[in-house]
């Protein structure tokens, strides 16, 4: 017997992503992924919000995308050092940073 294509039914995860902003972005106003035209990104390669970024207006932003590897802990850093000016993460994320690291340069877009 073969089995037809398997569709999802159900949303079975939900994590709210948030941009966060450090740099020269760091006042710009951000309701879309349009707003980060121009924009330096840095992003966790093979995430959902690498998928998002790469896939936005038929690769839109792309040449402005560096590319980190996950699970390194580099993101966040790297965002406040200034190796590139935005990133995507889950909303959780940028929270746990501001519980941690209080005096951050980084800001969440709003």
């Amino acid at each position: 017997m073969t089995l037809g294509t398997l569709t999802a039914t159900r949303p079975y995860h939900f994590a709210a992503l948030t941009v966060v902003l450090a740099g020269k972005a760091a006042g710009k106003r951000v309701t879309s992924l349009a707003d980060l035209d121009g924009v330096s990104l840095g992003i966790e390669g093979g995430t959902f919000a690498d998928a998002a970024l790469m896939g936005f207006d038929h690769g839109r932003l792309i040449s402005q995308i560096t590319h980190l590897v996950p699970g390194r802990g580099e993101l966040l850093p790297k965002l406040e050092q200034g190796e590139f000016d935005a990133t995507l993460i889950a909303l959780h994320r940028d929270d746990a940073c501001r519980i941690e690291h209080p005096d951050t340069g980084i800001k969440p877009s709003g």
